[in-house]
């Protein structure tokens, strides 16, 4: 009797079938009568009952025993060999065995076969030794990994009968989907903005918003509070608003800018100083801004670009920046001295590489701000970004503090100001208002009913990054989230129902302050109260 051993390397198994597939490899089955399978690096080893030959495009099978019962696996490597009593029988059917032997092959097959927990084997004449066959541990691991599969399957059904889909997905209000502004919504949306603003697109790409027209970025909706653009003649270094060095030559109109215009403007440098570019601006005292540009160099990786600003007797906070060969936007950001009567700020380019290096500039930006929002483009005079200014009405769509209710909603922050607020109701007075706002100490804070901080979530997430914020009231508390880690709830004390007429988005009033600078995607409210598992699935935990 001969010992055939066979193997697959992409073998298919799907849940509550008793057939492996095997497609293409011409692998023959037909006598894998009562053998093991090796699936997966012997992960699982399950029982054959038979098998079939390879059909004319080298497809076979083998079916198995027991139906399985696990995940669907696919192209996982297999391995088919005896079952230890066919071993047995093999070797049991050489001739010329003495009774010697045959004693020995028969413990063999009971060590390889035997289904009891323990069996004892002859050493010598007097002694014997108890051990555990072979075919007791497989059977016992089968079973383990039966069960485990069964318990991972309990606690997965447990944890989803406890989130209510079908109410999840049916909230008051849901807006800001990816290329989807408004999908529920009682009324309208009501976004205004006073200018245009400009905006990256998910292919990377600046563009210009029209008035009153949402901005969607990769990251999600673009809100931002009004900013001015100090600097003059942002995409155009000849003009003679920019003092450059003496060995600084400008080249107007180079190449294609960020925002698909050819508007940047070459920097050739020659010997080895002189290469400063400055521009002066009235400044505040002892106030931060931040000064932006768009720089690259496909020449020289090695030319670097010093940004400082000048305080009237030494160079500040400068940072160096290493280009490449796509425009990346630099910034940093500075707290201007008191009394300084000629600020300034000073681009120093300097090279480790030859006479005649060079570089691309584009879209300069200083602004009283501790970091960069969206490009303004200016010519002979400051320019301004209005800000976006939304809100939905508040009935229909939002429930009073005395009712069960939740709002959830994804933001990050570009940076830090006092209030990025996220939404707010539209009640002035304080005894009914209902405002979030996340600020320098990096939680969501949140004022219900004239308490400050009344509830404030754990720490958020760092400037830039995503995070869902949750406020759930159940009529008892009040609870804040931060994606799923909720913190301190209140008691709801002597609520006030307001007079609200709206919910602000991204702002604390319909005048517009308090602004968020920032992305917000998924917004949602709903006339109940969210559990902790409903807060942990949207929060994608």
């Amino acid at each position: 009797m001969n010992i055939t051993y066979l193997s697959a390397v992409a073998a298919t198994l799907t849940n509550g079938n008793k057939s492996i597939t095997v497609t293409g490899e011409h692998v023959d089955f037909s006598k894998a009568d009562d053998y093991l399978a090796v699936v997966d690096n012997g992960l699982y080893v399950l029982r054959v009952e038979s098998g079939t030959a390879p059909d004319i495009n080298g497809d076979s099978t083998l079916i198995l025993v027991d139906a399985w019962s696990g995940a669907t696996l696919s192209n996982k490597d297999l391995f088919v060999f005896p079952t230890f009593a066919k071993i047995y029988e093999s070797v049991a059917a050489m001739s010329a065995l003495n009774d010697v032997t045959r004693g020995i092959l028969t413990k063999l097959k009971d060590l390889l076969t035997a289904t009891t927990p323990t069996i004892d084997i002859a050493v010598g004449q007097t002694t014997s030794i108890t051990t555990v066959p072979y075919q007791y541990l497989i059977d016992q691991l089968q079973t383990a990994i039966a069960n485990n599969a069964q318990l991972i399957s309990d606690e997965v059904t447990a944890s989803l009968a406890k989130i209510r889909y079908s109410k999840l997905d049916n909230p008051l209000c849901h807006l800001f989907k990816k290329n989807k502004l408004v999908d529920t919504l009682q009324g309208e949306l009501t976004w205004s903005r006073a200018t245009t603003a400009t905006y990256i697109d998910r292919y990377g790409v600046l563009k210009t918003a029209a008035i009153d027209e949402p901005r969607q970025e990769a990251e999600g909706w673009l809100i931002e509070g009004t900013s001015t653009n100090l600097i003059l003649w942002s995409e155009d270094i000849a003009n003679v608003s920019w003092t450059k060095g003496s060995n600084v030559a400008v080249t107007s109109d180079f190449d294609v800018a960020p925002d698909g215009s050819t508007t940047t403007d070459l920097i050739t440098l020659s010997l080895e100083d002189g290469h400063q570019i400055v521009q002066i601006f009235q400044q505040e005292d002892s106030k931060e801004y931040t000064f932006s540009i768009w720089l690259k160099s496909s020449q020289y990786s090695s030319v670097n670009f010093q940004l400082a600003y000048y305080d009237g007797g030494a160079f500040k906070d400068g940072v160096n920046v290493n280009l490449t060969a796509e425009f990346q936007r630099f910034e940093f950001t500075f707290t201007t001295v008191i009394g300084n009567v000629s600020p300034q700020i000073r681009l120093n380019g300097f090279s480790n590489g030859s006479d005649g290096d060079s570089f691309e500039i584009w879209g300069a930006q200083l602004e009283k701000l501790p970091f960069a929002s969206s490009y303004i483009p200016t010519t002979n005079s400051a320019a301004t970004r209005a800000s976006d200014r939304l809100s939905i009405p508040f009935y229909g769509n939002m429930l009073t503090p005395v009712s069960n209710f939740s709002i959830s909603t994804c933001f990050s922050v570009l940076g830090w100001v006092n209030y990025n607020n996220i939404f707010a109701t539209s009640n002035n007075f304080a005894d009914g208002k209902i405002q979030a706002f996340a600020h320098p100490a990096q939680t969501v804070a949140t004022n219900i009913g004239g308490v400050s901080d009344a509830v404030s979530s754990p720490s958020i997430s760092l400037q830039g990054e995503s995070q869902r914020y949750t406020l759930v009231g159940d009529g008892e508390f009040y609870n804040a989230y931060s994606d799923d880690k909720v913190g301190m709830a209140k008691a709801i004390v002597n609520p006030v129902i307001g007079s609200d007429t709206h919910l602000i988005l991204g702002a604390s009033s319909m005048s517009g302050s308090g602004h968020l600078f920032g992305h917000l995607n998924d917004f949602r409210t709903y006339d109940f109260a969210l559990n902790s598992d409903e807060v942990s699935f949207l929060a994608g935990e």
